[in-house]
């Protein structure tokens, strides 16, 4: 029963130092609440705070196609950025589910650092009311090949309409400034 105990120990211990380095750095998609006009076109950043040996990472977001439409998704500042070969590669819409975004990006040679941008996210409004884009998936590899997955927080996009007016009379004009 000892060995058992021992070894169950030695696998908590192990599973807690991995919990709390995956919670050491961590993903925001910025602005966080933001409004928008339908047929606007918004760029959302994805950001991470400090990660010191960034080899690869892998996004992946979620958005309501209901509201919003994907336009483009490219890598951000902390990859093209970076002396040395890189690759970042999109997965096409075809291939993922209409409401998600794919990103995979790696440094051939070398490695990089955040802070900064991971990802740009630009997306069209197409119908007004709120709109989440959350995270479904983020993943950053080191130089030894450690998997790290950071907390990350999604964003809000409240999209608005134009307002509809009656244009006045000209009774209620002369009216209003009498």
């Amino acid at each position: 029963m000892r060995p058992q105990l021992a070894t169950f120990l030695l696998l908590f211990a192990a599973l807690a130092f991995v919990a709390t380095r995956a919670h050491a750095v961590s993903v925001t998609i910025v602005p966080a609440d933001t409004s928008v006009s339908v047929g606007d076109t918004l760029t959302l950043r994805v950001v991470a705070t400090a990660f010191p040996d960034l080899k690869g990472y892998q996004l992946i977001q979620t958005y309501d196609p209901l509201h919003l439409a994907s336009v483009e998704v490219r890598a951000g500042d902390v990859l093209t950025g970076a002396p040395g070969a890189w690759t970042a590669y999109v997965i096409p819409p075809a291939s993922s589910p209409a409401d998600s975004t794919w990103l995979d990006a790696a440094m051939l040679d070398g490695s990089t650092s955040t802070p900064g941008v991971l990802e740009y996210l630009v997306f069209r409004a197409t119908a007004t009311g709120l709109a989440h884009v959350d995270c479904e998936h983020t993943e950053f590899r080191d130089s030894q090949n450690a998997w790290t997955y950071p907390d990350c927080t999604g964003a809000v996009i409240h999209v608005g309409g134009p307002t509809a007016t009656r244009r006045p009379s000209w009774g209620q004009l002369k009216a209003a400034y009498r």
